[in-house]
């Protein structure tokens, strides 16, 4: 099993992996978050390359990065299920709404979320938000 840390310095992975990896010709990957500023765009294909190839993917990043959001949303459009544990219902809810709407979708479609009081989610639902409360 190989871990891998995005963002940081350290990795177990040599960087000349990273860096000659061309996403769109390997995948056919086509990136419908290009358009939003956000630390973690600028890396998807990385992350998702590495979540394809690894057992154990680490992302660090700083609060605002997208590491919840567009992270996340991307691993599902590329076919993967993901749960996001949160700290809070209310983050929870509200990382939920935003997913969805980049999408163009309700929450409770493919992107949900499940807390103690409140839940929105269906058979459907691939991305979803979670709290311990």
């Amino acid at each position: 099993m190989t871990t891998e840390v995005l963002g940081s310095s350290r990795t177990a992975c040599a960087q000349p992996l990273w860096d000659s990896f061309d996403y769109s010709s390997n995948l056919g990957y086509s990136n419908p978050f290009e358009h939003l500023d956000y630390p973690a765009v600028a890396i998807l294909p990385r992350i998702i390359k590495a979540v394809d190839g690894h057992d154990c993917v680490i992302i660090a990043g700083p609060t605002g990065s997208a590491k919840s959001s567009i992270v996340n949303l991307a691993l599902m459009l590329h076919g993967y299920s993901v749960i996001d544990a949160q700290p809070t219902r209310l983050a929870a809810a509200r990382l939920a709404d935003w997913a969805a709407s980049l999408i163009g979708e309700s929450v409770g479609e493919r992107v949900g979320f499940r807390t103690a009081l409140h839940r929105a989610e269906s058979w459907r639902t691939r991305l979803l938000y979670v709290t311990e409360e």
